[in-house]
């Protein structure tokens, strides 16, 4: 299926034309989101992988499924993999059913747009969670790995 864009971009399903127009209509989507792009990552016993829709700069990944996603086992277990996969390597993965395309269409579209609000903050979202006159307390930032002691020794005692 092509859309009807100024190039043609090849899209596998009516479900992703459909979205693909809407990404494309709407300011804070448009032309962000290339249809079936391919990461390098290995899966499924190929050396890349095929997603539905990709970001690279905001490292986002949509993914539309249908009925057959849910209905057989090996399908739903190959998407998990392939979620799974993709977050390993930096992608924050949307995952809708095709259905809601038609049924929940705003709440997809505010959705995508949330996640790319956050994903291309140009500086990180830090709460204070002082009191009005409360001093800073510059203990409480740091942090420590998983099993150091509070003193960076190995041990609890200070």
């Amino acid at each position: 299926i092509a859309t009807d864009g100024k190039e043609s971009v090849r899209v596998r399903s009516a479900s992703e034309a459909f979205l693909l127009r809407h990404l494309n209509h709407s300011p804070g989507t448009r032309g962000r989101f290339q249809p079936n792009a391919r990461l390098s990552i290995p899966f499924c016993e190929r050396g890349d992988m095929e997603v539905d829709f990709l970001d690279a700069d905001a490292r986002i990944v949509i993914e539309l499924d249908g009925p057959q996603h849910l209905s057989d086992l090996d399908a739903y277990r190959r998407d998990r993999r392939k979620d799974a996969l993709l977050q390993e390597n930096g992608y924050l993965v949307l995952r809708f059913l095709a259905e809601d395309l038609g049924t929940r269409l705003d709440a997809v579209l505010d959705q995508i747009e949330r996640a790319l609000a956050n994903r291309t903050r140009s500086t990180p979202l830090v709460v204070d969670c002082r009191l009005p006159g409360e001093p800073s307390n510059e203990r409480l930032l740091t942090t420590r790995q998983p099993g150091e002691a509070k003193n960076g020794t190995g041990s609890e005692k200070q």
